[in-house]
């Protein structure tokens, strides 16, 4: 896949998205309703997870940051490349020093790229299971699986049973069974490097 599609269909709701106005752009490109790519990459270049895809694209030799490798390594820690970069760690690092009882868990679950199973299709939602993130009085963890309503992309075509990535309550980009094991097990490492540190 493209990937400044790819960045897009994962940044297009973010939070930042929405502050800076680029929300609208970056989902009518990911949909396929604009073809403006300079435009798309001038959003994109402004939103905080663009230092990250320049520092993965030059430790590993790739020229450009917006390769489909890069991006895929960003949001889903596949293809492995160089660099150490925790999963989730945009989200992660910024809260490191800040006191457990100041962390959102919930804001933390929303921020996080989950791998999720779809357990129910309609015409605008999935209703997916997943394993959310939640706070105790120590540390930040993931929880017992629990069953969510998300929003269904058009640029999404998956149906019952399939695995998908969610983000900001939005299902993004269909997974494999294989993926899905990966990135729990990515994610409880994101997690646990977190609360050794966070101590």
């Amino acid at each position: 896949m493209d990937g400044l599609k790819l960045a897009s269909m994962y940044s297009y709701n973010c939070e930042n998205a929405h502050r800076y106005g680029f929300s609208q752009q970056l989902k009518d490109f990911a949909e396929g309703k604009n073809s403006d790519a300079e435009k798309t990459r001038y959003c994109l270049k402004n939103l905080d997870s663009y230092e990250f895809y320049e520092i993965i694209a030059k430790i590993n030799g790739i020229e450009n940051p917006f390769d489909p490798r890069v991006i895929s390594y960003y949001w889903k820690g596949i293809p492995y490349l160089k660099g150490g970069l925790w999963h989730n760690y945009a989200t992660l690092i910024p809260i490191l020093k800040m006191p457990m009882e100041l962390i959102f868990a919930n804001m933390v679950d929303e921020c996080f790229v989950h791998p999720a199973q779809v357990i129910e299709s309609s015409e605008n939602s999935f209703l997916i299971r997943y394993s959310p993130v939640v706070k105790t009085d120590k540390e930040i963890i993931i929880d017992m699986e629990t069953e969510k309503i998300v929003k269904k992309p058009i640029f999404l075509k998956v149906t019952t049973g399939n695995y998908v990535t969610i983000h900001y309550s939005t299902a993004i980009e269909e997974i494999d069974v294989d993926e899905f094991k990966n990135f729990l097990r990515i994610t409880n490492n994101s997690l646990k490097k977190f609360n050794a540190r966070h101590r």
